[in-house]
């Protein structure tokens, strides 16, 4: 799915915070690495201030948390979930 995504010329983009930010850099990493699909990793804070607002249709935003509660990161699914990706 990632693979058809970025040859679509569609953006991928795992957001997380703290250790699981940590985790997202090295899947990004081995993404890259192994299969060519470039991902863009960030935490919250910084994805709503570069890439909120370029969103397209089809991109794919991938949210990455230990607990699920992540308030941050939450508000970051549900906006995107509103503006339809």
């Amino acid at each position: 799915m990632l693979k058809k995504a970025k040859e679509k010329g569609h953006h991928i983009y795992m957001v997380a915070s703290g250790t699981s930010h940590h985790s997202s850099l090295v899947s990004a990493s081995y993404f890259n690495y192994l299969n060519g699909v470039s991902i863009i990793p960030a935490n919250p804070g910084m994805f709503r201030s570069f890439y909120l607002s370029s969103l397209k249709k089809n991109d794919i935003v991938i949210g990455i948390s230990q607990s699920g509660e992540t308030k941050d990161l939450v508000d970051i699914l549900l906006i995107s979930k509103a503006m339809n990706f």
